[in-house]
């Protein structure tokens, strides 16, 4: 190779790092603004407060049924409208980065290892419980 497309490639090489280097900034100052905007959104309205029978993270699948149960239990609305705008204060740039966010608040990482959409491998199937519920009158998943 010449000279000459070595310069060229090293030039090249180099523009595309600094893109790279860009491209993440911009997603650091999205996920930045998407906090911020979060925060004035929900500040107009009251932020809901956990209730005090609920800790999340659920550390395991006993507190996941407990939970689910304390869901479906109806005489727990409006704590559960609190909860939910709670959950909902917690932000992400996209839909997608919101919901692993709150997923990720309230599921500790060994029970989420435990849960899967469908229930494959004998795991607890998200897709029929209470929790995924709230997500989606939230979120209209």
């Amino acid at each position: 190779m010449s000279l000459n497309v070595l310069l060229f490639l090293a030039a090249d090489l180099h523009m595309l790092t600094l893109m790279e280097n860009m491209k993440q900034q911009i997603n650091q100052l999205s996920m930045m603004m998407s906090a911020m905007m979060a925060r004035t959104n929900t500040a107009a309205e009251p932020i809901g407060e956990m209730p005090a029978e609920i800790s999340f993270p659920l550390a395991s699948l006993d507190e996941v049924e407990c939970f689910e149960d304390w869901l479906k239990n109806p005489a727990n609305t409006l704590k559960k409208q609190h909860m939910v705008a709670m959950l909902a204060s917690i932000g992400g740039r996209d839909t997608k980065h919101l919901i692993f966010n709150i997923l990720a608040h309230i599921f500790s990482d060994c029970v989420a290892k435990s849960i899967n959409w469908k229930g494959v491998n004998n795991k607890r199937k998200f897709s029929e419980m209470a929790t995924k519920a709230i997500l989606a009158r939230k979120y209209w998943l």
